[in-house]
């Protein structure tokens, strides 16, 4: 290496990296970058109507709110109610998870007993 580069190398500073104080903080909803696309959130009685519509939209997203409920309690016990629920209801970004957490089922019940 030539000395010229090596020097030049040394005399170039550091990249200044953002320190924990210095990094913005997440302010959740409230955040002005955010307030506009909380107006846009579907009140209850708009996502009822929307539900109304179809069939399939509503299908899934029973299937949605069911495994949301069932991540947060970490109800093993559902899980199985759940896939076969999953499986058979014909949505394929369902019936795609459903056959992903049943090949590897062991791992999914650890992750749900375990803290």
């Amino acid at each position: 290496m030539h000395r010229r580069t090596v020097r030049r190398y040394l005399a170039t500073p550091a990249p200044r990296h953002n320190r924990p104080s210095e990094r913005p903080k997440p302010s959740g909803l409230s955040s002005p970058t955010l307030q506009p696309f909380v107006e846009y959130l579907p009140s209850s009685v708009a996502l009822e109507e929307i539900l109304l519509d179809g069939e399939r939209l509503k299908a899934g997203y029973t299937l949605l709110q069911q495994f949301r409920r069932l991540i947060a309690r970490r109800g093993v016990r559902d899980l199985d109610h759940w896939l076969k629920q999953a499986a058979s209801s014909g949505l394929r970004p369902f019936v795609s998870l459903a056959h992903g957490i049943q090949s590897d089922s062991a791992a999914v019940v650890n992750g749900l007993k375990l803290p």
